[in-house]
């Protein structure tokens, strides 16, 4: 005799239907809230003076992989791939074969083969290191809505250390799952020598005036990272003084936000660390006030690690109109732009406070000796 479906069974499949809906709802990364379409490129700088380290063969000499979106002329290029690395990612075991495919139908606004908007002569700009096993393509929402805003943004892949990486040769780098064991300070000195190879090939590209070279203000350059990649944009800034501002975004290492060593301090420039941490050490604390005017910590309490990232957008919800993971997004895109508007174009810091914010965001501006916070909530 046939069983009628248990309710259990019923809500397992309404479960299953709500999330397919939910993911169709977000197969789109979110629109760039600024005036310009976006454009983008991509180029692979070699360094020839380092040999690579996560391969055998004693010739082969690091590369990176730069993704670049930019303000872009309205009309110019033309629809693109979310991930062009897509078997990439399933050979790095980062992702299933069925998510690979699934990130083919994702729509991206950015537009390869289009011209830099001439509306102005240059852009400033800011370099984006990502987080572990993690391309920096998988960070779209928040870079493509900085470029939208008038600002160059290079995105830099650093081979073996993010999930899948096509080198020059044609050949796929994935990531390096031995070198999890590595201490975590060789890896934010390669991804910092990568950053400084990319500052290098920007003066070059700069110089020839070529393309996206052409329009970029070197002498207003930040840098921003997520994770393992925002203690890499700190120690950048403090490696390089060509960088004239930092962000970290939920980097965390022996130092907390400010690096891998224990005892290091926030770096010389304007620095600003978005977390999900309502709590601080006391420590850490104080060194941040030691940090002194330029020196920003944002919390966000609703956040998890992973909602700084494109990822939590693509996950099932029985709700999929209200959402931490875009509430997050949200708030990552408009503090990013008002950090860079703030120390690269010369906003007053009142723009920080002025940000309308979907979730509850607790600005802390330092000195905070005599000063409230800066609250900003829906």
């Amino acid at each position: 005799m046939k069983r009628a479906p248990t309710a259990g069974l019923f809500l397992i499949l309404v479960a299953g239907l709500a999330g397919a809906a939910a993911t169709a709802v977000h197969l789109g990364l979110p629109e760039p809230s600024g005036s310009y379409p976006v454009g983008r490129t991509s180029m692979t700088w070699a360094d020839p003076s380092r040999p690579e380290t996560h391969t055998e063969d004693p010739s082969d000499t690091r590369e990176v992989l730069a993704t670049i979106w930019f303000p872009a002329e309205e009309g110019t290029g033309s629809g693109s791939e979310y991930i062009e690395t897509a078997e990439g990612l399933v050979s790095s075991g980062e992702i299933s074969r069925p998510a690979a495919a699934a990130l083919r139908f994702v729509r991206d606004p950015a537009r390869p083969g289009a011209k830099v908007s001439s509306d102005r002569e240059t852009y400033p700009v800011v370099i984006f290191s990502p987080g572990n096993a993690t391309n920096a393509g998988f960070y779209a929402s928040i870079v493509e809505d900085l470029a939208s805003h008038g600002y160059i943004v290079v995105g830099i892949d650093h081979p073996y250390q993010v999930a899948a990486v096509k080198l020059a040769g044609g050949e796929v780098a994935v990531y390096d799952k031995a070198a999890e064991r590595s201490p975590a300070a060789g890896k934010i000195r390669e991804r910092v020598a990568d950053i400084r190879l990319a500052l290098d090939r920007l003066v070059e590209l700069n110089a020839a005036g070529e393309s996206v070279g052409a329009s970029l203000d070197l002498s207003r350059v930040g840098i921003m990272g997520h994770s393992n990649g925002g203690i890499a944009a700190v120690e950048a800034c403090r490696a390089d003084a060509r960088l004239s501002a930092c962000m970290n975004i939920d980097g965390q290492l022996a130092g907390g936000p400010f690096s891998y060593e224990e005892q290091a301090g926030p770096p010389e420039q304007p620095f600003m660390y978005l977390t999900k941490e309502p709590e601080i050490h006391p420590v850490l604390a104080e060194r941040f006030e030691a940090g002194g005017p330029g020196t920003f910590r944002v919390v966000v309490p609703a956040a998890a690690h992973d909602h700084f990232g494109d990822g939590a957008l693509f996950k099932p919800t029985f709700n999929p109109f209200a959402r931490t993971s875009d509430n997050v997004i949200e708030v990552a895109r408009g503090f990013s732009r008002a950090f860079f508007d703030h120390t690269l174009q010369g906003e007053p810091v009142g723009v920080l406070g002025k940000l309308a914010a979907p979730t509850d965001v607790f600005v802390n501006v330092y000195p905070l000796a005599g000063k409230p916070q800066l609250p900003n909530s829906s």
